[in-house]
């Protein structure tokens, strides 16, 4: 029998909620297939997409390229998904970040895959079933799934890690070398898109201490260390694999990463039952305030019934008791440790697919305690009613929220965070790109990914959105009052705005939908600090301040306002009030290590070195790639002669700006000074390598090559300077000086 003819004979053996699942599973990637170009480009993607690249780099400079670690956090990452997505564009003819999206809904695919094999191995094939379908018919998780490259991964791996240790604890103690790899691979990949997955090493820990408690008199509990061994290291090294950091720093580099994001103190605001609150302030019920309202109401339903089911066996099945704690046990240690968090439930996501399989298991025991059609009916309805919604949301799936607790999506978003992720600006891109113009539309907004997503035939982004002739502001941070002027049009996920278009036109400044929120002048403050207008922007932000002190605020840690008062008050040389400023930002976020260093340019300005040393040092010890850091700490030790140390905080912020005319012209100008001319002629010549029409850099080059007694091209240099500027009377002088020597 040919392998075609026993697939076709295992097909006709499988009952029918095994084929139905089947179906549902293509009809899904169809869908996939139909929608991934609907969804925009999220907040965080592009630096994904950059990470994957710079991993790829990493590996084929055999480890030499440092820039994957250039980023503020993102090496703090694993990289697993980022590079897969990176290899997948390679071959893919297609934009990169469409690929990205078809990526992430794929693997999306395979967590419904995974919920389908939990719950047929806890409850049969139509637990199976309804755990796909349910999944599928999550809102949340089928949105996120197009264009969350943090979240939906590590969702994923964290649900087919939890399969593994179902099939583990079930298989005691005779474990198949098949299962121990492909559970030491999945926890491993986990691990390898965050350090969060340590959860799943604990669950791997607790399941073989059970097991080896209960086959220790028969003597089979020693069988199982082996195994547990293999695992963890399998699954240690697997996540090594893919990231850069832990490839560097092997044994202290997931802890510092688990230590970060376990603390997190930088203060992100969210907007949680009509307040803005800090990420290190939240209530303790924010985690499950926010499952509440946005899980769907059949999970609820499903959830009762996998209780009365677990009420009526008066005992709770080991390996469905497993799951539970999978599913509440991230969420009780956020509640207890009191972990940041923000964007909505974005950080917990993962534990919502084993929720969802555990009220699959639940809508399971009900149809086989009620009449089937009346079960099934009810079921139907309530899985309908998702339907409905996602189709009515879509593109904004993860926007959604459930009417029972949350009275639907318009309603909720007035008092919690809708469209945190940006997912909305494609919509408006296409809007605005569906206008007949005889020109290219100038087009404005605060979010810099836009340009990725725009037509370049029909739209040119530019980066000051009161020149623009259209303006695109998300209600996120009161963005779309930021920018007065008309409002043409509105994007809406259901009933709610999300996103507006705005033609810009100062006459509406003092319509109360500006005038009387703080966005706009906060926007204006910081276009008068661009514009060197530092007083007028001080009266700016002190306007916001003001808000802020009567409970409106943007929605963004006023630790930032203060460090822009804090700038203000440091350009016009009010220094106490500056450090003032200062000293109230670091109390909000005393891991800021842009106040370090701006309070260390402070002193630097006061010709308090050693005091201005310090406090940039602080910086760095917080952001070691901090490259305004680097610059400041190599200026402040030129100035306390110690020319060795200034030129290796020159090269360590040329480690993270490369190709920086600036740093290369000002270490060059260092070491000229110290007459190490072979040095500096080598940085100058970098210097106009990246920034060949300033006249000065060939100025500086001809004097290093006239110290190392070079004539003919310092000759050279010299006429090149004074060819891009004809006003640079020295220049001419020392072309004269060394056309000389060459005769002499």
């Amino acid at each position: 029998m040919t392998d075609r003819l026993r697939a076709l004979v295992r097909w006709h053996e499988r009952d029918v909620w095994q084929k139905t699942a089947f179906a549902l599973m293509g009809l899904y990637a169809a869908v996939i297939l139909a929608t991934f170009r609907d969804y925009g480009i999220t907040a965080d993607e592009h630096h994904h997409v950059r990470y994957g690249s710079e991993i790829a780099r990493w590996v084929g400079s055999f480890f030499q390229d440092r820039a994957v670690f250039a980023s503020k956090n993102t090496w703090l990452y694993g990289g697993v998904f980022d590079l897969l997505c990176h290899w997948v564009s390679g071959v893919v003819p297609l934009d990169r970040y469409d690929v990205n999206h078809l990526c992430n809904a794929m693997v999306g695919w395979l967590g419904v895959l995974a919920a389908y094999r939990i719950g047929c191995l806890l409850g049969g094939s139509r637990a199976g079933f309804l755990s796909a379908i349910c999944l599928v018919l999550t809102p949340r998780y089928f949105g996120h799934a197009f264009n969350n490259p943090k979240d939906i991964p590590f969702a994923v791996g964290y649900l087919w890690s939890v399969y593994y240790l179902l099939r583990i604890s079930r298989a005691m103690p005779d474990l198949s070398r098949g299962l121990i790899v492909k559970t030491g691979v999945a926890i491993g990949l986990t691990l390898g898109v965050r350090i969060g997955g340590v959860l799943l090493w604990g669950y791997l820990g607790l399941c073989f201490a059970v097991g080896g408690l209960w086959f220790w008199r028969s003597e089979q509990g020693m069988r199982l260390v082996v195994p547990f061994l293999c695992i963890f290291v399998l699954s240690y090294l697997v996540m090594v694999l893919f990231w850069p950091w832990a490839q560097v720093h092997p044994f202290t580099g997931p802890w510092q990463a688990m230590e970060t994001f376990s603390k997190f103190s930088e203060p992100h605001y969210s907007l949680f039952d009509g307040q803005h609150i800090q990420s290190t302030e939240i209530p303790r019920s924010y985690a499950f305030r926010w499952l509440g309202l946005t899980l769907p109401e059949f999970v609820f339903v499903g959830l009762i019934g996998w209780l009365v089911g677990q009420v009526s066996r008066r005992a709770l099945a080991l390996d469905q008791g497993l799951l539970l704690l999978c599913a509440l046990f991230p969420i009780g240690y956020a509640v207890v440790s009191r972990m940041p968090l923000y964007d909505g439930i974005r950080h917990l996501l993962f534990v919502m697919p084993p929720l969802v399989v555990l009220a699959a298991l639940g809508l399971d025991v009900l149809l086989s305690r009620i009449p089937t059609r009346q079960a099934l009916g009810v079921v139907g309805i309530l899985l309908g009613f998702a339907v409905y919604e996602m189709i009515r949301l879509h593109p904004f799936e993860s926007v959604y929220f459930n009417r029972v607790f949350a009275g639907g999506v318009a309603r909720a978003a007035e008092r919690y965070d809708s469209d945190y992720w940006y997912n909305s600006f494609r919509q408006g891109l296409r809007w605005v790109e569906s206008l007949r113009q005889d020109k290219k539309i100038r087009l404005g907004s605060f979010f810099g990914p836009m340009s990725l997503m725009a037509n370049p035939d029909r739209v040119v982004c530019v980066t000051d959105p009161e020149t623009a002739d259209l303006y695109l502001g998300t209600t996120r941070f009161g963005q779309h009052r930021s920018v007065p002027g008309e409002i043409v049009h509105v994007v809406r996920a259901g009933d709610a705005p999300i996103l507006y278009v705005i033609r810009p036109d100062s006459s509406y400044a003092s319509d109360p939908f500006f005038a009387d929120y703080p966005a706009m002048y906060f926007r204006r403050g910081d276009v008068d600090k661009l514009a060197k207008r530092m007083d007028v922007a001080l009266l700016n932000y002190e306007k916001v301040l003001a808000f802020y002190r009567q409970g409106v605020t943007l929605g963004r840690p006023i630790n930032q306002l203060y460090l822009r008062i804090g700038n203000s008050h440091h350009h016009l040389e009010h220094y106490e009030e500056a450090m003032e400023y200062y000293q109230k930002a670091l109390a909000l976020n005393p891991r800021d290590e842009a106040v370090y260093n701006n309070i260390g340019v402070l002193h630097m300005e006061q010709k308090n070195y050693r005091m201005a040393r310090g406090w940039v040092q602080s910086a760095l010890d917080i952001h070691p790639t901090y490259l305004d850091a680097w610059a400041n700490m190599a200026e402040v030790l030129k100035v306390m002669k110690d020319p060795e140390g200034a030129i290796g905080a020159y090269r360590e912020a040329l480690k993270v700006e490369p190709e920086s005319a600036d740093l290369h012209g000002r270490l060059g100008r260092l070491c000229y000074q110290e007459r190490r001319f072979e040095l500096a002629i080598a940085h100058f010549r970098k210097a106009v390598q990246y920034e060949p029409t300033s006249s000065a850099t060939h100025y500086n080059l001809g004097l290093a090559l006239t110290g190392e007694k070079s004539y003919s091209e310092a000759a050279a240099s010299f006429k090149k300077a004074v060819a891009i500027d004809g006003t640079l009377f020295d220049g001419y002088y020392r072309l004269g000086t060394v056309l000389m020597y060459q005769h002499l």
